[in-house]
């Protein structure tokens, strides 16, 4: 036979033999993972997490961050996100000016209460669950006043009874307590990152993820996330949290997109800020891209300068009880 033709039946059967084993293995890899998306059963009994595409094997040691008034230091029965999913949310709220006023005790406004940004090195069990929404818990008899002294971490579904019982829940939801024990976990604002819908608002474009942790599930002692002990325990954090000033850190990223699109802020004129109508123009169109920016900014590059912020801001002080400590 001719030398080129032997070669190309050997890369050929080469070729086959290799799909048959990538099928081979898919369908061996499909038989040993039980576990489901969003499959209700097998996150109740505790044998899977509650979405296996976003969980990890084993357990994970992040950095996570939160917006938060000047006195909500701690993540006990609080929402956090990593940098990519608290970055967009930072920029999105700092962009243009807040209609709030003092005391900034409602449900809209309490994020404006001298707003900090705290760090925090945590390790979770990696068995994630539904994410819960904490938040202050509104004052009965009032419209909207909130107590920034107790948060409630609920999970929305209109006809599902809250906090979560073990009776609770019906179809694909998770009807039983493990959620209320789980660390929640969802994809910031709640759209999965790289989708068209993710890359059209400046607050979600930065991708990442949202975390929930209740204070009924916080390792304490020598417990550690997952030992299986009991009562359960699924979150602990590792180090003393830091934070510095929400508007500080706002600038560190706002300084940056002024690089990137250094035109654009110019023509505002040097006073322009937040608030103003063309800085926050400039603002979504370089985060998003514009025809000169088909691609938007770099998420890497503001994901480099959110960290750089932390070395950048003067930390904020230990709270001190029933003073306001600014950064």
């Amino acid at each position: 036979l001719d030398f080129a033709l032997v070669m190309s039946l050997r890369l050929s059967t080469m070729s086959s033999v290799l799909v048959a084993v990538i099928m081979v293995g898919m369908a061996d890899a499909q038989q040993q993972d039980p576990c489901s998306y969003q499959d209700c059963a097998s996150y109740c009994s505790g044998q899977c997490p509650f979405r296996p595409n976003i969980s990890s094997a084993g357990e994970d040691r992040l950095t996570v961050y939160r917006l938060t008034p000047w006195d909500v230091r701690g993540m006990e029965d609080h929402d956090t996100g990593d940098a990519g999913g608290d970055l967009g949310f930072l920029l999105s709220k700092y962009m243009r000016n807040s209609a709030c006023t003092p005391p900034y005790n409602t449900e809209e406004c309490f994020l404006d209460d001298f707003p900090i940004v705290g760090q925090f090195k945590v390790q979770f069990d990696g068995m994630y669950g539904p994410y819960l929404h904490c938040n202050p818990t509104p004052i009965p008899g009032t419209k909207d006043l909130v107590d920034l002294s107790n948060f409630t971490c609920l999970y929305t579904q209109p006809t599902m009874p809250n906090p979560w019982k073990p009776t609770a829940g019906t179809g694909c939801l998770p009807p039983c307590d493990r959620v209320n024990v789980s660390v929640g976990k969802d994809p910031a604002h709640h759209i999965w990152p790289g989708s068209q819908k993710a890359k059209s608002e400046v607050s979600s474009y930065f991708g990442g993820y949202w975390y929930s942790t209740t204070k009924r599930s916080e390792c304490t002692g020598t417990r550690t996330p997952g030992d299986g002990l009991t009562p359960t325990c699924t979150w602990k954090v590792t180090e003393e949290p830091k934070f510095v000033n929400a508007s500080c850190l706002a600038n560190v990223l706002f300084d940056q997109l002024k690089t990137v699109n250094p035109t654009c802020f110019a023509a505002c004129g040097p006073s322009a800020g937040r608030g103003d109508a063309c800085f926050s123009s400039c603002v979504t169109d370089t985060v998003l891209g514009t025809p000169g920016m088909d691609n938007g900014v770099d998420i890497p590059q503001m994901v480099t300068a959110w960290e750089t912020g932390w070395t950048k801001c003067p930390l904020v002080p230990p709270q001190q009880s029933g003073k306001r400590v600014k950064g």
